[in-house]
Parts: structure tokens; C-alpha cells; sequence
């Protein structure tokens, strides 16, 4: 469902026009060509990055915290700070929200570190973009 909406955001900014009428010869060849240009790209990402299982976990190690948990509570802070004389804090709230600040960014450095670490030691079973990496998979 979720390439669908992105194959539909991306016809509309492609071709506007046909976007709006979805019943016509002309939204359904550039639905066509926008879904099978996203399809092309998707799998050459897929397989130029020869590690993209890990190139994922990076992605999400260095980003989810971020994301999830430090970026909303620099929102909050900011909140408060806007309106300090409307909004009252208590302590034990401000201990969580540190405590829960410092558990995201650990996570956030060990994370990515433990992942660039697995990176570099797997980094000479890689192999370049496009290879089969099928050697050991039958008893041939």
C-alpha cells in the first residue's frame, strides 16, 4: 500500500493533469511508467549497495532514536520554553525526560558504532554491485 501512495505522489508531481483522471488512456500509461520507473530504481538501489541489509541497520540506528525519541522531546523543551509562564514542570517529569534523553542518545552513538563496526569487519565478503554471492549456497 505504501508504494502505491508514493507511485500516486509521484504521477502527480510527473503529470498533473493525467493524475486527476484516473479513468483515461494517459493516466494509466504514466501510472504505468511512473510504477515501473520506481520499480527499476528500486531494484538497482537493491543491489548496487552490496550491503543493504546493513546499510538499513544503519539507516535505523542513526535515525530512529533521533526521530522517536530526541527529537520530540527537543520539541517539548522548546514548548515549554515558549510558554514557560502557561506550563508547569515537575521535577520527577524533568528527571524522566533526562533520563530518557541520555537512554536515546547511548543507543544513538552505540547503535551506529555497532553497526559501522559489523560493516567493516564483513567488508571484504561483500563484493561489488550486481555479484551473485552464490558460492556457498549449493553443494555442487
Amino acid at each position: 500500500i505504501k508504494g502505491v501512495v508514493f507511485c500516486r505522489a509521484a504521477q502527480a508531481c510527473v503529470d498533473p493533469q493525467s493524475s486527476k483522471d484516473t479513468t483515461g488512456m494517459r493516466a494509466w500509461a504514466s501510472w504505468s511508467g511512473v510504477t515501473f520507473a520506481v520499480l527499476v530504481v528500486a531494484f538497482i538501489v537493491a543491489n548496487v549497495v552490496p550491503f543493504f541489509n546493513d546499510a538499513v541497520d544503519l539507516i535505523g540506528a542513526s535515525l530512529a532514536p533521533l526521530i522517536c525519541w530526541i527529537l520530540p522531546i527537543v520539541f517539548l523543551l522548546r514548548l515549554w520554553w515558549d510558554t514557560a509562564d502557561k506550563m508547569s514542570v515537575g521535577l520527577a517529569e524533568r528527571a524522566l525526560l533526562l533520563l530518557e534523553l541520555a537512554l536515546a542518545s547511548v543507543l544513538l552513538v552505540f547503535g551506529t558504532a555497532s553497526t559501522l563496526m559489523h560493516i567493516v569487519e564483513q567488508w571484504d565478503t561483500f563484493g561489488y554491485p550486481f555479484e551473485c554471492h552464490c558460492e556457498g549456497m549449493w553443494n555442487t
